[in-house]
């Protein structure tokens, strides 16, 4: 991303094409805290890229990341010829531990007559990885909820093309809003971007809006993705070449571009795929009452610790360990049995795919042999 900036970012987006780099750099400056900055939806009043630099850096704006830092992006962004004089408006926030739901969105109004609704992906609250795995088991979370509103109404307010993305939690956030939006707002609606988003579940990719989203959804992945490769996902799919090493590949920064796009790799790697019938198979053997017996039981021994981040649990190592290990103990039999049987069919699906795996490599090479002989 950085490179690309360095390249391009001397053309405005009137004078050289929205592009899926550019997709990739509005989703990843979304995770910027501009609260007090850039102003919600009950005003139409915007800044430019480069007046919210200005005023994050002189409020020394504090917050945890995980992964990736977006400050990087954002202060080469907002130098930028291509993005400094994209203005930001529509900024909404609600982070909630009793309603399960860490969000937020903000709205670009780009150069082309465009606008670009980025949603948020999962920061480092416990609460955004609770609501994370509540995909498993929920229709729908309060974050997908408060997604489709959040784009119905941008959608009301502002008469023109639409393009939604956003990374990790985000890209799913957008491809759900826009699947399920209001069909005016649809009509408005020319791309979607999922950035390694993970996906859904059945009862959701089975609606005719999900399907009928699709045609529009563009889906990247880095080549060995952990997170896109979750729950139900498009078929169709750009795996991305990263320098970045195993689950660090989900981090944009170590994506690679070359021109206006991203390098794609040969294919996704063996272990990706491997995780990915595995999480599969695993989903499939639980009811949706035990995998919300299950994931609530680990994010309720999470908050035994007293910790809003993993920020905090890693500062406070000793004591969140000692808190956790209390938490497991008191957990009655039922619960025990419950989360034991649960990570026996998660280990059992695991020995069943690298079984397969195995078996199909094996034909492979049994064949290559057969033609080499005959």
């Amino acid at each position: 991303m950085m490179d690309y900036i360095d390249w391009r970012g001397d053309l405005s987006m009137a004078v050289a094409p929205f592009n899926e780099v550019d997709n990739l750099i509005l989703s990843e400056i979304a995770y910027t805290d501009f609260d007090n900055i850039v102003k919600g939806l009950q005003s139409d009043k915007t800044i430019t890229l480069s007046e919210a630099h200005e005023a994050y850096t002189t409020l020394k704006v504090k917050q945890d990341f995980i992964g990736h830092d977006p400050r990087k992006v954002l202060k080469k962004a907002a130098e930028a010829e291509r993005f400094k004089n994209i203005r930001l408006g529509y900024y909404e926030k609600e982070i909630d531990v009793k309603k399960e739901v860490q969000f937020t969105a903000l709205t670009y109004f780009l150069e082309d007559g465009t606008i670009y609704v980025a949603y948020r992906g999962t920061d480092s609250s416990i609460v955004g990885w609770r609501e994370d795995f509540n995909f498993v088991y929920l229709k729908r979370t309060e974050g997908q909820n408060n997604a489709r509103n959040y784009l119905s109404k941008v959608c009301n307010k502002v008469d023109k093309a639409v393009r939604v993305g956003g990374h990790s939690k985000g890209g799913n956030l957008a491809v759900y809003a826009a699947a399920f939006c209001e069909e005016d707002c649809k009509d408005k609606i020319i791309a979607v971007y999922s950035n390694d988003g993970p996906g859904f579940n059945p009862e959701i990719v089975q609606t005719p809006e999900y399907q009928g989203i699709l045609n529009k959804v563009q889906l990247f992945m880095p080549e060995f993705s952990v997170v896109g490769i979750l729950l139900s996902n498009k078929n169709e799919r750009k795996i991305i070449d990263s320098n970045g090493l195993g689950v660090k590949q989900h981090n944009p920064y170590t994506w690679k571009v070359l021109g206006t796009e991203f390098i794609e790799a040969e294919k996704q790697t063996l272990t990706s795929i491997i995780m990915e019938e595995t999480f599969s198979k695993w989903y499939d053997s639980l009811s949706n009452e035990q995998a919300e017996e299950v994931i609530s039981t680990m994010f309720d021994l999470l908050d035994a610790t007293g910790a809003d981040t993993f920020a905090e649990i890693k500062d406070n190592k000793r004591e969140s360990l000692k808190r956790l290990v209390k938490a497991m103990r008191g957990m009655d039999d039922s619960t025990q049995k419950a989360f034991t049987e649960a990570f026996s069919k998660l280990i059992a699906s695991s020995w069943e795919t690298i079984a397969e795996e195995v078996k199909k490599t094996s034909d492979k090479i049994k064949e290559s042999l057969t033609q080499d002989i005959f």
